[in-house]
């Protein structure tokens, strides 16, 4: 027989059972991704690190980059130095058994068009690392992989509809072929990947190198005295804000064990919501920077040797970053050029 002592804790202890089984539980933690970002100097990824990378996120983040030199200082990350991504094996492995990342995103890139079509081997060859896989077969098989590509794996005839994500690919340029090459490799040898077909991005300067792209150059010409620009007008794309990108991918590692992807990997487009020219965009940004618009002429893309063969119209349906990642993009990316032309203003 029980004595009263024992008989009061038989009572207590049945209580508290009975209040752990009742009464709301604190949530156990979320899960935290380790998310390791390849060419971690470049301006999506600088912009992507800072947005997985801040304080309220539950992400622990690394990236790469070819040199110790390349360092982010003041990212919230750790960095990687793995000086050849298609053929520093030992790099790669240090760093994917150091980190053993649950999410890889591909973003470093040889992205310029002209210095593809100058070597087209040497484009394919660090645009189309098959080394990654081999060491991620090895080292982190159940991670996802997210790949930067871009509008220029399809042909970009004039008077096309706007591309949808399942558009046949059909590159005019090595660039394109080589970023495409990749895309090859992903659906033959890793059904957990996402292929983001991205346009050209606008948006602020990299957070830590503050590097620009297209539209702060185009800021830092009209914003000179008396300065001026001339721009194609026969040329097409759906420029998109550098923070819509970062929130699909973002999208993609928070939510791809539960999001609708299809089991052999998905491919979505990643434009923005507007047609523009390039002297259309200029205008926006001119407009941005309280500059007469007048200051930007039109040229025809013909009088201008690009050194490849440029896509005429690039026009994107991107109606799936909504379908499935349940990205909202921006309706205009104006506001994301008055930041970059407030931002450009107060550099001068």
């Amino acid at each position: 027989m029980l004595g009263g002592r024992d008989r009061a804790a038989l009572v207590a202890g049945s209580v508290a059972l009975v209040l752990f089984v009742l009464l709301p539980q604190p949530s156990p933690p979320l899960l935290v991704e380790r998310v390791l970002v390849t060419g971690g100097n470049g301006y999506f990824a600088q912009h992507l690190i800072a947005k997985l990378g801040a304080a309220d996120s539950r992400h622990a983040v690394a990236y790469t980059v070819r040199s110790v030199a390349k360092e982010l200082h003041g990212a919230p990350a750790t960095p990687f130095t793995v000086a050849d991504l298609s053929t520093d094996l030992d790099g790669l492995e240090a760093a994917v058994r150091a980190f053993n990342p649950t999410v890889v995103v591909h973003a470093a890139a040889m992205s310029s068009p002209k210095q593809c079509e100058a070597d087209p081997v040497a484009a394919t060859r660090v645009n189309a690392p098959e080394i990654i896989l081999d060491v991620l077969a090895r080292l982190a098989p159940n991670a996802v992989v997210v790949y930067l590509s871009t509008e220029q794996v399809y042909r970009g005839d004039i008077g096309h509809v706007p591309y949808p994500d399942d558009a046949a690919a059909d590159p005019r340029n090595a660039y394109g072929h080589s970023k495409l090459a990749f895309e090859q490799v992903l659906r033959a040898r890793w059904p957990r990947h996402v292929v983001l077909r991205s346009s050209n991005m606008v948006g602020p300067r990299a957070p830590y190198t503050l590097d620009g792209k297209f539209a702060q150059w185009i800021a830092g010409k009209l914003l000179a005295e008396n300065g001026s620009v001339s721009l194609f007008d026969d040329e097409f794309r759906s420029f998109v804000s550098v923070g819509d990108v970062v929130d699909a991918v973002d999208a993609v590692v928070g939510g791809h064990a539960t999001l609708p992807l299809p089991s052999a990997g998905a491919t979505l487009n990643c434009g923005g919501a507007e047609r523009l020219s390039r002297v259309a965009l200029g205008r926006m940004v001119a407009r941005a920077c309280d500059v007469d618009i007048s200051r930007v002429a039109p040229t025809p893309a013909a009088a201008t040797n690009m050194g490849y063969d440029s896509p005429p119209d690039l026009t994107l349906d991107s109606a799936g970053l909504a379908a499935v990642l349940g990205v909202k993009r921006q309706p205009s990316i104006m506001p994301t050029l008055r930041l970059a032309c407030a931002e450009m203003k107060r550099a001068l």
